[in-house]
């Protein structure tokens, strides 16, 4: 399923399911906050070293692959609210 999600640069699906250990269970509060939160978090992404990481749909990743499926997601969510 990895190879079919991260062969070209086509974005994701609408309505694509959201593993559900990954769903928000609050609100987000304040949105600004968060946002910079988000961008510090996407800047810290080339210090990423985590060799045991397994996503809980797609298993062991690389961190090409981890950090390729982060863009897709990222464009998926921002496609989303026309960001």
């Amino acid at each position: 399923m990895l190879k079919i999600v991260l062969k070209d640069d086509a974005p994701f699906r609408k309505n694509t399911p959201t593993v559900p250990g990954l769903k928000p269970v609050k609100e987000a509060g304040n949105l600004e906050a968060k946002k910079q939160e988000w961008i510090s978090l996407i800047n810290e992404y080339n210090n990423f070293h985590n060799p045991d990481f397994i996503h809980p749909f797609f298993g062991t990743m690389t961190k090409e692959q981890i950090g390729y499926l982060s863009y897709k997601h990222i464009d998926h969510h921002l496609r989303q609210f026309g960001a």
